[in-house]
């Protein structure tokens, strides 16, 4: 799953055409923004205060980056110029100036390598070597006239390439390999397609390269609403690949800004399809759908986005916003039902359904289809799942129907609720939120009334023994943290939160209790260390200006038992050769020849 949050400003753009772009600082959690050709301001995420800044008398013309490797700032100068420093300098002016014999196009910044720079003829190398060899003469990759739109650098199979989306009477993406040391282009390794349909009344809105360590894929949409994807490996085919879908998230009457977050998730920024402002979706590639989606009031059509750590950076017409994001594990359960078929008169992705209906031998309304639901569910709620599970709807929309039935008479269903959560998984954040509230707030008298306390007579117990069994029900049910952040911080009051806090640490202090009432499957501990983090995380401030001694001596405990069980892991981890040769059935008799008390000797066969 895929979730964008509420965006922020970082800072103004003088002038947006001017806007040279940004990169991740040495600091992490900071940003490098190339304001303009001749001023740079280096950003804090979080607050958005400015860390430092650079201004220059001459003309900058890529945007400034940090090569991690060599440890100082390199950016390119008056196109043919490259420079280097260090953070504490504070004249850009006087620090050594590279000439070069060609045009620098961009800084291309790697995770994994140092930085490449590439010129506007298509060569390229690392920056270290450019400098090294600025007086040698390279042959040039692209002809006159040919412009570089999008580049990307790709690792596959020990193996560099730098993909290239050129742009001269029509769109073209180059595949060129790259030597492993110097990143300078071998001969006879370009590989060339052309972005163009047969259809001419189409052009291409947006395109991404969206790298992968086994393929790299060619993502492009196209003003009929298309989306096509084409592997740039693919020596056999030249297209611009296949129409996996149709884009009806945004409108289709601008061009699209677009950004490859992983492998199976790009960001798209487009106007909204209700033609008032722009809309920021993630688009998932593996299920082709839209998983969420951030609206904005004004649409500018030179945005420009960057991903850096769990941000995206949206530079477009009067400031750069940030949106944090998060993705999570893919639940296709959770996704199944909930799109529909194109029905756009212009894409016909889906040609011709044929509707059937399944039946047996048997009368289609014999038990046969009915699931063995127990007898203490009500009928209503027994009835409403078998016609559900009978028509095939999926598990999340099933929940959605039987959940209000359960809330209606909760102090007479624990029995049917308990049975509920075992039986369905695929439950929303929101409404395992909503059961935990319920479940911590409900009277005693709902619950099956019992004496059984573990000799623990505190308030960081929950009480009756049927609360607490409900409670861990719900503890152990699947969820997403990205999801349920929002559901805990706006649902769950703050003394909920404390009690929750405080049951939890009753439960990491006393693990035999939990053993009992925890499924035997269940990664107990980690269900309670991420229980434990969201609740801080959710009401972080609330517990930051509470002065209340309670919550603090909660927090203390909290922090003593985790660091306890932290050195007993330690004290695991050293003893961990000592298991293994109790678990082979070896000796721990000690080598007397080696002098030592090691568990271990060295002998010459």
């Amino acid at each position: 799953m895929a979730k964008l949050f509420s965006y922020y400003g970082l800072c103004p753009l003088i002038d947006q055409k001017s806007f040279l772009g940004l990169s991740e600082d040495k600091v992490a959690g900071c940003v490098i923004v190339t304001l303009g050709k001749k001023i740079v301001i280096r950003y804090k995420l979080s607050d958005q205060k400015q860390i430092s800044s650079w201004s220059t008398k001459d003309l900058l013309t890529t945007c400034v980056i940090y090569d991690e490797h060599e440890e100082y700032y390199v950016a390119g100068f008056l196109n043919n110029q490259i420079r280097i420093w260090l953070e504490n300098e504070n004249n850009l002016d006087k620090v050594k100036k590279f000439k070069l014999q060609k045009s620098v196009h961009t800084l291309i910044k790697q995770d994994d390598g140092p930085p490449i720079v590439l010129f506007k003829d298509g060569t390229c190398s690392s920056v270290k070597y450019a400098i090294s060899n600025r007086k040698a003469e390279w042959k040039a990759v692209l002809d006159k006239g040919v412009n570089i739109k999008a580049q990307t650098i790709l690792n596959t199979h020990g193996q560099v390439f730098v993909c290239l989306i050129t742009e001269d009477v029509t769109l073209s993406c180059m595949l060129v390999e790259l030597e492993k040391e110097n990143y300078t282009i071998i001969e006879n390794s370009i590989k060339v397609r052309e972005i163009a349909r047969k259809e001419q009344h189409v052009s291409i809105l947006g395109y991404v390269i969206i790298p992968n360590s086994e393929y790299s894929q060619l993502m492009t949409v196209w003003s009929d609403g298309r989306i096509y994807l084409a592997n740039v490996f693919n020596n056999n085919d030249k297209s611009i690949g296949l129409c996996i879908s149709a884009l009806k998230s945004l409108s289709i009457s601008s061009p699209l800004a677009m950004l490859a977050l992983n492998n199976n998730y790009v960001a798209i920024y487009g106007p909204d399809v209700s033609q008032e402002g722009a809309s920021l979706i993630i688009y998932n590639i593996q299920f082709k759908i839209m998983q969420s989606r951030q609206q904005f009031k004004l649409f500018s059509k030179d945005a420009i986005m960057f991903s850096i750590g769990s941000y995206i950076l949206l530079a477009a017409g009067q400031g750069v916003a940030v949106i944090p994001y998060q993705l999570a594990a893919e639940q296709l359960a959770s996704i199944v039902g909930t799109q529909r078929v194109i029905d756009d008169d212009d894409v016909k992705i889906v040609d011709e359904m044929k509707i059937v209906h399944w039946t047996s031998s048997k009368d289609s309304n014999s038990k046969e289809h009915n699931l063995q639901i127990p007898h203490y569910v009500p009928i209503n709620i027994a009835k409403t799942i078998n016609n559900a599970v009978f028509e095939g709807l999926p598990e999340s929309y099933i929940v959605d129907l039987v959940f209000p039935m359960l809330l209606d008479n909760l102090n007479n269903n624990i029995q049917t609720l308990m049975w509920f959560l075992s039986y369905f998984k695929d439950i929303k954040e929101s409404l395992v939120v909503t059961l935990m509230q319920y479940a911590l707030t409900l009277k005693d008298g709902a619950f099956e009334q019992s004496n059984h306390t573990n000799g623990v007579t505190t308030d960081y117990v929950l009480y009756p023994l049927g609360r607490r069994k409900l409670v861990n029900k719900i503890l152990q049910t699947p969820i997403s943290e990205a999801l349920i952040l929002k559901p805990l911080r706006t649902k769950l009051e703050f003394n909920q939160t404390i009690h929750l806090l405080k049951y939890i640490y009753y439960l990491i202090s006393n693990p035999e209790d939990y053993l009992t009432f925890f499924k035997q499957d269940c990664d107990v501990d980690v269900v309670i260390t991420k229980w434990c983090n969201l609740l801080i995380d959710s009401h972080y401030q609330e517990i930051i200006l509470s002065r209340d001694p309670n919550v603090l001596d909660l927090l203390v405990n909290l922090r003593k038992v985790v660091k306890s069980s932290i050195e007993d892991l330690h004290k695991l981890k050293k003893s961990a050769a000592l298991m293994v040769m109790l678990k082979d059935g070896k000796s721990l008799e000690v080598n007397q020849q080696c002098g030592n008390s090691k568990y271990y000797s060295v002998e010459s066969v």
